[in-house]
């Protein structure tokens, strides 16, 4: 009996114990309030604009280059002329007198009759199938606008491209000249949508495969072309994440694309395949969720809040972390960068 009052006697000390500290832990609590009135347990409501959040995952992209166009046809049916150091076609059965041929068979075609002498040389079907293989050099200028979900990347863009072909040459006898357009460049014009996906993501770099599809505008050197299909171009976008909206890129792609050119008065048409590579850098930048701070006087370095509302640093230059950890941006010591370094004494 004494020991069961013993227990409970113990029992009924442990509870007035923790009624005393919860009593004094609620005080304290309250004290702190009266202190400080605008204290809020669940801290102070910080807005952020709704647009900012929806426009900060538009990516604007500009790029340039170099770009290589191979260029491939076939000519059935054919016979090659070359006569005074020019090359001509013609689908005539009898190439022998005076024929009608063809020159620029590559853009634009000119039908003109042409008397053949003994010192022309007639490459005839009946001896070789006729093709000519080429290259010309493309100098892209890109202008491109996406949206991010995710890994996901859906967006649209056009490039403007100054191209110029060299000369073809014949790839069935080296004996003959090489075939020369009247084509010196053209601005070929470039729109269409594009997708991405973002597969791999190391450290400050990121790498994404995009595909591109649309149409090509070749310009009013290209007057003989009758019909052009779409162009599909595949490549990797290799982004070195500068900040948190700045990037530099380099892309990498292949694109594939031909057209069809109508010989006049004949209604034949040949049809050119023209793959192009290209190799590609420039910069990327998405619009800042949150504003910059609009205080000169303010020193602060990461994001921050003025009057209940959120800012990003004024600080940092847009090429460097808008928010960075310490010593991110900066991990050197200003006296060991620069002139500065002349200045030290061991």
């Amino acid at each position: 009996m004494n020991r069961y009052l013993t227990d409970q006697a113990k029992f009924m000390g442990w509870r007035v114990i923790m009624s005393i500290l919860m009593l004094i832990g609620l005080t304290c609590y309250a004290n702190a309030q009266q202190q400080n009135p605008g204290f809020q347990p669940d801290g102070p409501k910080i807005k952020r604009s709704f647009l900012r959040k929806v426009m900060t995952n538009f990516s604007l992209t500009l790029t340039t280059g170099y770009g290589r166009t191979l260029y491939k046809h076939d000519l059935p049916g054919f016979s090659l002329i070359e006569k005074g150091g020019q090359l001509y076609i013609t689908n005539e059965s009898a190439v022998s007198g005076s024929v009608q041929a063809y020159q620029n068979w590559l853009n634009a075609p000119v039908s003109q009759t042409i008397t053949l002498g003994p010192q022309d040389q007639v490459v005839g079907t009946d001896s070789v199938s006729l093709a000519f293989r080429g290259s010309g050099g493309n100098i892209p200028l890109n202008f491109m606008i996406h949206y991010n979900i995710g890994n996901v990347r859906l967006g649209a863009g056009a490039t403007f491209d100054l191209h110029s072909v060299k000369k073809l040459r014949p790839s069935f006898s080296k004996d003959l000249g090489f075939y020369e357009t009247n084509l010196k460049s053209s601005l070929l014009k470039r729109y269409y949508i594009m997708g991405g996906y973002t597969f791999l993501v190391y450290r400050n770099f990121s790498h994404a495969a995009e595909i591109k599809f649309g149409t090509v505008n070749y310009g009013n050197n290209f007057s003989g072309i009758s019909g052009k299909g779409p162009f599909v171009d595949i490549g990797v976008s290799i982004e070195r994440h500068l900040s948190e909206y700045f990037r530099v890129i380099l892309k990498p792609s292949v694109e594939f694309k031909g057209f069809k050119v109508t010989l006049p008065d004949n209604g034949f048409e040949i049809k050119h395949k023209s793959p192009t590579s290209f190799m590609q850098f420039g910069v990327s930048y998405n619009i800042p969720e949150l504003p910059r701070c609009p205080i000169k006087a303010c020193h602060i370095q990461i994001n921050h809040v003025h009057g209940g509302k959120e800012y990003r640093s004024r600080r940092h230059p847009i090429y460097k972390k808008q928010n960075p950890k310490y010593g991110e941006n900066y991990p050197k010591l200003l006296k060991y960068t620069g002139k500065n370094k002349r200045k030290l004494h061991y």
